[in-house]
Protein backbone atom coordinates (compact mmCIF):
# COMPACT_ATOMS: atom_id res chain seq x y z
CA UNK A 1 0.00 0.00 0.00
CA UNK A 2 1.62 3.47 -1.46
CA UNK A 3 1.49 5.99 1.44
CA UNK A 4 1.14 9.55 0.52
CA UNK A 5 3.60 12.00 1.99
CA UNK A 6 1.82 14.93 0.86
CA UNK A 7 -2.06 16.00 0.62
CA UNK A 8 -3.33 16.33 -3.31
CA UNK A 9 -6.45 18.90 -4.12
CA UNK A 10 -9.27 16.85 -5.02
CA UNK A 11 -9.76 15.36 -8.32
CA UNK A 12 -12.84 13.79 -7.87
CA UNK A 13 -15.64 16.20 -8.92
CA UNK A 14 -16.92 16.85 -5.60
CA UNK A 15 -17.02 20.54 -6.28
CA UNK A 16 -18.65 20.08 -10.04
CA UNK A 17 -22.18 19.80 -10.97
CA UNK A 18 -22.93 16.95 -13.37
CA UNK A 19 -22.56 17.24 -16.92
CA UNK A 20 -26.26 16.62 -18.54
CA UNK A 21 -26.79 13.38 -20.97
CA UNK A 22 -30.08 13.05 -22.30
CA UNK A 23 -32.70 14.55 -19.97
CA UNK A 24 -36.27 15.88 -20.08
CA UNK A 25 -37.04 20.05 -19.61
CA UNK A 26 -39.79 19.26 -16.82
CA UNK A 27 -41.71 22.62 -17.28
CA UNK A 28 -44.22 21.67 -14.76
CA UNK A 29 -41.77 21.17 -11.93
CA UNK A 30 -39.36 24.54 -13.38
CA UNK A 31 -42.30 26.13 -13.19
CA UNK A 32 -42.81 24.91 -9.58
CA UNK A 33 -39.13 25.80 -8.32
CA UNK A 34 -39.86 29.32 -10.09
CA UNK A 35 -43.02 30.10 -7.90
CA UNK A 36 -40.50 29.47 -4.61
CA UNK A 37 -38.16 32.30 -5.93
CA UNK A 38 -39.01 34.67 -3.02
CA UNK A 39 -37.42 31.85 -0.04
CA UNK A 40 -33.18 31.97 -0.63
CA UNK A 41 -33.73 27.84 0.05
CA UNK A 42 -35.59 25.04 -1.52
CA UNK A 43 -35.48 21.71 -0.36
CA UNK A 44 -35.67 18.79 -2.95
CA UNK A 45 -36.56 15.76 -1.20
CA UNK A 46 -37.42 11.77 -2.53
CA UNK A 47 -36.15 8.46 -2.83
CA UNK A 48 -32.89 7.57 -5.33
CA UNK A 49 -33.65 7.49 -8.93
CA UNK A 50 -36.82 9.67 -8.35
CA UNK A 51 -35.00 12.22 -10.69
CA UNK A 52 -33.96 14.68 -7.82
CA UNK A 53 -30.26 15.88 -9.05
CA UNK A 54 -31.05 15.78 -12.78
CA UNK A 55 -34.17 17.66 -12.34
CA UNK A 56 -32.50 20.59 -10.09
CA UNK A 57 -29.62 20.31 -12.82
CA UNK A 58 -31.82 21.22 -16.08
CA UNK A 59 -33.50 23.90 -14.08
CA UNK A 60 -29.96 25.34 -13.58
CA UNK A 61 -29.14 24.90 -16.89
CA UNK A 62 -32.04 25.79 -18.60
CA UNK A 63 -32.38 29.18 -16.15
CA UNK A 64 -28.76 30.31 -17.10
CA UNK A 65 -28.30 30.55 -13.52
CA UNK A 66 -24.90 30.15 -12.22
CA UNK A 67 -24.08 27.50 -9.63
CA UNK A 68 -22.01 26.27 -7.07
CA UNK A 69 -22.29 22.42 -6.68
CA UNK A 70 -21.17 20.26 -3.43
CA UNK A 71 -21.35 17.02 -3.98
CA UNK A 72 -21.48 16.00 0.11
CA UNK A 73 -20.30 12.56 2.11
CA UNK A 74 -20.10 11.71 5.44
CA UNK A 75 -17.01 13.59 5.76
CA UNK A 76 -18.69 16.56 5.17
CA UNK A 77 -20.47 16.86 8.74
CA UNK A 78 -17.01 17.92 9.75
CA UNK A 79 -17.45 21.73 9.85
CA UNK A 80 -13.49 22.45 8.45
CA UNK A 81 -13.99 20.10 5.86
CA UNK A 82 -17.84 21.33 4.65
CA UNK A 83 -16.25 25.21 4.47
CA UNK A 84 -12.79 23.84 2.87
CA UNK A 85 -15.25 22.19 0.06
CA UNK A 86 -17.46 25.04 -0.04
CA UNK A 87 -14.50 27.44 -0.51
CA UNK A 88 -13.38 24.78 -3.33
CA UNK A 89 -16.80 24.91 -5.17
CA UNK A 90 -16.72 28.93 -4.96
CA UNK A 91 -12.96 29.11 -6.63
CA UNK A 92 -14.45 26.69 -9.15
CA UNK A 93 -17.89 29.26 -10.02
CA UNK A 94 -15.15 32.24 -9.65
CA UNK A 95 -11.53 31.49 -10.32
CA UNK A 96 -9.00 34.33 -9.42
CA UNK A 97 -11.08 36.17 -6.70
CA UNK A 98 -10.11 36.31 -3.13
CA UNK A 99 -13.41 34.37 -1.65
CA UNK A 100 -12.48 34.81 1.88
CA UNK A 101 -13.73 31.81 3.91
CA UNK A 102 -11.67 31.21 6.86
CA UNK A 103 -11.07 27.39 8.20
CA UNK A 104 -12.42 27.66 11.92
CA UNK A 105 -10.27 28.47 14.76
CA UNK A 106 -10.63 26.52 17.75
CA UNK A 107 -13.46 29.66 19.06
CA UNK A 108 -15.29 28.90 15.67
CA UNK A 109 -15.57 25.26 16.78
CA UNK A 110 -17.10 26.38 20.21
CA UNK A 111 -20.17 28.09 18.22
CA UNK A 112 -20.51 26.10 14.30
CA UNK A 113 -23.83 28.18 13.85
CA UNK A 114 -22.40 31.01 14.46
CA UNK A 115 -18.93 30.31 12.39
CA UNK A 116 -21.50 28.76 9.12
CA UNK A 117 -23.64 31.77 9.28
CA UNK A 118 -20.33 33.98 9.12
CA UNK A 119 -19.03 32.04 6.31
CA UNK A 120 -22.20 32.18 3.96
CA UNK A 121 -22.21 35.89 4.66
CA UNK A 122 -18.90 36.12 2.84
CA UNK A 123 -19.87 34.21 0.17
CA UNK A 124 -22.41 36.64 -0.64
CA UNK A 125 -20.58 39.71 0.17
CA UNK A 126 -17.81 37.64 -2.89
CA UNK A 127 -19.53 36.28 -5.93
CA UNK A 128 -21.44 38.06 -8.50
CA UNK A 129 -25.40 37.81 -8.90
CA UNK A 130 -27.06 35.91 -9.54
CA UNK A 131 -25.92 32.31 -8.25
CA UNK A 132 -26.91 28.94 -6.26
CA UNK A 133 -25.30 26.66 -4.28
CA UNK A 134 -26.57 23.33 -4.06
CA UNK A 135 -25.84 20.95 -1.72
CA UNK A 136 -26.14 17.54 -3.26
CA UNK A 137 -26.75 14.16 -1.34
CA UNK A 138 -27.98 16.21 2.15
CA UNK A 139 -28.72 12.85 3.88
CA UNK A 140 -25.18 11.79 3.83
CA UNK A 141 -24.48 14.73 6.59
CA UNK A 142 -26.48 12.33 9.08
CA UNK A 143 -27.72 14.28 12.05
CA UNK A 144 -24.66 16.97 12.13
CA UNK A 145 -27.30 19.04 14.46
CA UNK A 146 -24.80 22.18 15.06
CA UNK A 147 -24.12 22.57 10.99
CA UNK A 148 -27.58 21.59 10.13
CA UNK A 149 -28.51 24.71 12.65
CA UNK A 150 -25.96 26.85 10.83
CA UNK A 151 -26.81 26.06 7.52
CA UNK A 152 -30.66 27.12 8.19
CA UNK A 153 -29.51 30.21 9.75
CA UNK A 154 -27.03 31.40 6.60
CA UNK A 155 -30.57 31.22 4.62
CA UNK A 156 -30.74 34.95 6.72
CA UNK A 157 -27.31 35.88 5.04
CA UNK A 158 -28.20 35.68 1.27
CA UNK A 159 -29.18 38.04 -1.08
CA UNK A 160 -32.58 38.19 -3.19
CA UNK A 161 -30.41 36.72 -6.17
CA UNK A 162 -28.92 33.86 -4.43
CA UNK A 163 -30.20 30.78 -3.67
CA UNK A 164 -29.47 27.36 -1.61
CA UNK A 165 -30.90 24.77 -3.27
CA UNK A 166 -30.78 21.11 -1.09
CA UNK A 167 -31.27 17.32 -2.26
CA UNK A 168 -32.05 14.81 0.04
CA UNK A 169 -33.44 11.04 0.19
CA UNK A 170 -35.12 13.11 3.62
CA UNK A 171 -37.44 15.50 4.92
CA UNK A 172 -35.89 18.78 5.94
CA UNK A 173 -34.27 18.09 10.03
CA UNK A 174 -35.93 19.62 12.62
CA UNK A 175 -32.87 22.43 12.57
CA UNK A 176 -34.79 23.74 9.26
CA UNK A 177 -38.30 24.13 11.27
CA UNK A 178 -38.04 27.97 11.48
CA UNK A 179 -36.59 28.31 8.54
CA UNK A 180 -39.82 26.48 6.96
CA UNK A 181 -42.03 28.51 8.83
CA UNK A 182 -40.65 31.65 8.42
CA UNK A 183 -40.63 30.90 4.38
CA UNK A 184 -37.10 31.06 4.22
CA UNK A 185 -37.11 27.25 3.05
CA UNK A 186 -39.30 25.90 0.52
CA UNK A 187 -40.05 22.06 -0.20
CA UNK A 188 -40.66 20.21 -3.19
CA UNK A 189 -41.60 16.41 -2.15
CA UNK A 190 -41.36 13.14 -3.71
CA UNK A 191 -44.94 12.61 -4.78
CA UNK A 192 -44.45 16.11 -7.14
CA UNK A 193 -41.23 14.51 -8.62
CA UNK A 194 -43.03 11.80 -9.74
CA UNK A 195 -42.96 11.58 -13.55
CA UNK A 196 -46.83 12.22 -15.50
CA UNK A 197 -48.05 11.30 -18.38
CA UNK A 198 -46.24 14.04 -20.33
CA UNK A 199 -43.59 14.06 -18.98
CA UNK A 200 -43.07 10.36 -19.82
CA UNK A 201 -44.19 10.80 -23.13
CA UNK A 202 -41.09 13.36 -23.65
CA UNK A 203 -39.02 10.34 -22.25
CA UNK A 204 -40.45 8.02 -24.36
CA UNK A 205 -39.37 9.95 -27.54
CA UNK A 206 -35.99 11.01 -26.10
CA UNK A 207 -35.36 7.06 -26.18
CA UNK A 208 -36.83 6.72 -29.62
CA UNK A 209 -39.46 4.65 -28.74
CA UNK A 210 -43.37 4.59 -29.80
CA UNK A 211 -44.47 3.36 -26.28
CA UNK A 212 -47.92 4.29 -24.73
CA UNK A 213 -46.65 6.87 -22.13
CA UNK A 214 -49.12 5.81 -19.46
CA UNK A 215 -48.50 2.57 -19.97
CA UNK A 216 -45.16 2.95 -19.06
CA UNK A 217 -46.05 5.15 -16.32
CA UNK A 218 -48.24 3.00 -14.23
CA UNK A 219 -45.91 -0.01 -14.85
CA UNK A 220 -43.42 1.98 -12.95
CA UNK A 221 -45.46 4.30 -10.71
CA UNK A 222 -43.45 7.26 -12.50
CA UNK A 223 -40.15 6.07 -11.16
CA UNK A 224 -37.74 7.78 -13.23
CA UNK A 225 -35.01 5.01 -12.47
CA UNK A 226 -37.09 2.08 -14.18
CA UNK A 227 -38.76 4.50 -16.95
CA UNK A 228 -34.88 4.84 -18.05
CA UNK A 229 -33.94 0.98 -17.53
CA UNK A 230 -36.91 -0.14 -19.43
CA UNK A 231 -36.54 1.94 -22.12
CA UNK A 232 -32.67 1.15 -22.50
CA UNK A 233 -33.72 -2.86 -21.42
CA UNK A 234 -36.73 -3.51 -24.05
CA UNK A 235 -37.49 -3.53 -27.53
CA UNK A 236 -41.47 -3.61 -26.49
CA UNK A 237 -43.65 -2.05 -23.92
CA UNK A 238 -44.94 -4.94 -22.13
CA UNK A 239 -43.18 -6.13 -19.10
CA UNK A 240 -43.50 -8.92 -16.83
CA UNK A 241 -42.90 -7.03 -13.96
CA UNK A 242 -44.28 -3.85 -12.43
CA UNK A 243 -44.09 -1.31 -9.24
CA UNK A 244 -47.21 -1.03 -6.57
CA UNK A 245 -48.73 2.69 -6.91
CA UNK A 246 -46.93 4.56 -4.11
CA UNK A 247 -49.52 4.86 -0.99
CA UNK A 248 -48.25 7.21 2.18
CA UNK A 249 -50.91 4.98 4.45
CA UNK A 250 -48.15 2.98 6.29
CA UNK A 251 -44.78 2.71 7.13
CA UNK A 252 -45.46 -1.23 6.12
CA UNK A 253 -46.52 0.11 2.37
CA UNK A 254 -43.74 2.73 2.23
CA UNK A 255 -41.23 -0.33 3.14
CA UNK A 256 -42.89 -2.40 0.41
CA UNK A 257 -42.52 0.03 -2.15
CA UNK A 258 -39.12 0.48 -1.40
CA UNK A 259 -38.42 -3.06 -1.82
CA UNK A 260 -40.13 -3.34 -4.73
CA UNK A 261 -38.53 -0.55 -6.58
CA UNK A 262 -35.69 -2.07 -5.51
CA UNK A 263 -36.25 -5.38 -7.31
CA UNK A 264 -37.59 -3.62 -10.60
CA UNK A 265 -34.27 -1.41 -10.70
CA UNK A 266 -32.48 -4.70 -10.39
CA UNK A 267 -34.23 -6.93 -12.67
CA UNK A 268 -33.92 -4.23 -15.45
CA UNK A 269 -30.22 -3.31 -14.98
CA UNK A 270 -29.58 -7.51 -15.36
CA UNK A 271 -31.08 -6.51 -18.49
CA UNK A 272 -28.69 -4.16 -19.45
CA UNK A 273 -25.89 -5.92 -18.48
CA UNK A 274 -26.76 -8.81 -20.32
CA UNK A 275 -26.46 -6.59 -23.38
CA UNK A 276 -22.83 -5.72 -23.42
CA UNK A 277 -19.56 -7.41 -23.31
CA UNK A 278 -18.52 -9.53 -20.64
CA UNK A 279 -15.63 -7.48 -19.95
CA UNK A 280 -17.17 -4.25 -20.00
CA UNK A 281 -19.63 -6.10 -16.90
CA UNK A 282 -16.54 -6.70 -15.14
CA UNK A 283 -14.77 -3.45 -15.48
CA UNK A 284 -17.98 -1.61 -14.09
CA UNK A 285 -18.34 -3.91 -11.07
CA UNK A 286 -14.75 -2.83 -10.08
CA UNK A 287 -15.01 0.86 -10.97
CA UNK A 288 -18.40 0.69 -8.83
CA UNK A 289 -15.87 0.37 -5.54
CA UNK A 290 -14.50 3.69 -5.98
CA UNK A 291 -16.77 6.97 -5.28
CA UNK A 292 -15.78 8.44 -8.11
CA UNK A 293 -13.34 7.77 -11.21
CA UNK A 294 -10.98 9.39 -13.39
CA UNK A 295 -10.23 8.00 -17.17
CA UNK A 296 -6.52 6.78 -15.06
CA UNK A 297 -8.61 5.56 -11.82
CA UNK A 298 -11.18 3.63 -14.24
CA UNK A 299 -8.20 1.37 -15.85
CA UNK A 300 -6.14 1.15 -12.73
CA UNK A 301 -9.14 -0.90 -10.86
CA UNK A 302 -10.51 -2.48 -13.53
CA UNK A 303 -7.32 -3.36 -15.99
CA UNK A 304 -9.50 -2.31 -18.82
CA UNK A 305 -7.88 0.15 -21.05
CA UNK A 306 -11.34 0.26 -22.56
CA UNK A 307 -13.15 1.64 -19.75
CA UNK A 308 -12.88 5.61 -20.01
CA UNK A 309 -14.74 5.26 -23.39
CA UNK A 310 -17.44 3.01 -21.51
CA UNK A 311 -18.39 5.45 -18.81
CA UNK A 312 -18.49 8.03 -21.27
CA UNK A 313 -20.60 6.43 -23.42
CA UNK A 314 -23.11 5.25 -19.93
CA UNK A 315 -22.82 9.38 -18.96
CA UNK A 316 -24.23 10.47 -22.36
CA UNK A 317 -27.06 7.81 -22.54
CA UNK A 318 -27.74 8.99 -19.30
CA UNK A 319 -27.57 5.54 -17.88
CA UNK A 320 -26.81 6.37 -13.66
CA UNK A 321 -23.44 7.21 -14.63
CA UNK A 322 -22.58 11.28 -13.92
CA UNK A 323 -19.78 12.91 -15.79
CA UNK A 324 -18.73 15.75 -14.01
CA UNK A 325 -15.65 17.88 -14.87
CA UNK A 326 -12.56 18.91 -12.62
CA UNK A 327 -8.76 18.82 -12.76
CA UNK A 328 -9.83 16.30 -14.73
CA UNK A 329 -13.14 14.51 -15.84
CA UNK A 330 -14.77 12.47 -12.79
CA UNK A 331 -17.61 9.51 -13.60
CA UNK A 332 -19.71 8.67 -10.56
CA UNK A 333 -22.46 5.94 -10.53
CA UNK A 334 -26.16 6.94 -9.33
CA UNK A 335 -26.52 5.26 -5.64
CA UNK A 336 -28.43 2.53 -7.03
CA UNK A 337 -26.69 1.59 -9.96
CA UNK A 338 -23.67 1.42 -7.66
CA UNK A 339 -25.32 -0.49 -5.18
CA UNK A 340 -26.46 -2.90 -7.93
CA UNK A 341 -22.50 -2.95 -9.39
CA UNK A 342 -21.21 -3.81 -5.84
CA UNK A 343 -23.92 -6.71 -5.04
CA UNK A 344 -23.34 -8.12 -8.50
CA UNK A 345 -19.52 -8.07 -7.61
CA UNK A 346 -20.04 -9.70 -4.21
CA UNK A 347 -22.50 -12.58 -5.34
CA UNK A 348 -19.69 -13.27 -8.47
CA UNK A 349 -16.50 -13.37 -6.58
CA UNK A 350 -15.27 -15.35 -3.68
CA UNK A 351 -14.71 -13.92 -0.20
CA UNK A 352 -10.37 -13.77 -0.87
CA UNK A 353 -11.09 -12.17 -4.64
CA UNK A 354 -13.47 -9.67 -3.05
CA UNK A 355 -11.51 -8.64 -0.40
CA UNK A 356 -8.15 -8.17 -2.86
CA UNK A 357 -10.81 -5.87 -4.79
CA UNK A 358 -11.48 -3.44 -2.02
CA UNK A 359 -7.60 -3.58 -0.64
CA UNK A 360 -6.55 -2.65 -4.92
CA UNK A 361 -9.77 0.33 -4.75
CA UNK A 362 -8.00 1.31 -1.79
CA UNK A 363 -4.33 1.47 -3.57
CA UNK A 364 -6.24 3.52 -6.30
CA UNK A 365 -8.16 5.91 -4.04
CA UNK A 366 -4.68 6.31 -2.00
CA UNK A 367 -2.64 7.04 -4.84
CA UNK A 368 -5.02 9.77 -6.10
CA UNK A 369 -5.40 11.68 -2.69
CA UNK A 370 -8.51 10.10 -1.29
CA UNK A 371 -7.57 8.49 1.81
CA UNK A 372 -10.60 8.67 3.38
CA UNK A 373 -12.21 6.96 0.21
CA UNK A 374 -9.85 4.15 0.75
CA UNK A 375 -9.84 3.51 4.87
CA UNK A 376 -13.53 2.78 4.84
CA UNK A 377 -12.42 -0.08 1.86
CA UNK A 378 -9.48 -1.37 3.87
CA UNK A 379 -12.10 -1.50 7.24
CA UNK A 380 -14.54 -3.43 4.73
CA UNK A 381 -11.62 -5.48 3.33
CA UNK A 382 -10.63 -6.37 7.02
CA UNK A 383 -7.54 -5.51 6.57
CA UNK A 384 -6.69 -4.04 9.76
CA UNK A 385 -3.06 -3.03 9.23
CA UNK A 386 -3.25 -1.38 5.90
CA UNK A 387 -5.94 1.14 7.10
CA UNK A 388 -3.84 1.36 10.68
CA UNK A 389 -1.06 2.45 8.95
CA UNK A 390 -2.86 4.80 6.19
CA UNK A 391 -4.73 6.18 8.79
CA UNK A 392 -1.24 7.55 10.40
CA UNK A 393 0.16 8.79 7.64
Amino acid sequence: MPIPRTRPQPVLGKSSPPRLGRSVARERLFAEIDSHATAPGLWVAGPPGIGKTTLVATHLDTRAVPCLWLQLDAADADPATFVYFLRAAAARLAPGRNLRLPLPSADDLRDVPSFVRRCFRRLALTLELPWALVLDNMQALGPAPLLHAGIAAALAELPAQARLIIISREPPAPAYARALAGQQLAEIEAASLRFTDAETQQLVTLHGRDWQPAALRQATDGWAAAMILMLAARNEADSDVSLPRHSAHSAQSAQSTHLARDRLFAFFANEVMQSMAPAHVEALMRIAFLPGATAAMAIAISGNDQAPELLADLARRSLFTDRREGTAATYTFHALFGEFLRTRAAQRLDGPSLQALRVNAADVLTAHGQADAAIVQLIDANAWDEALALLVA
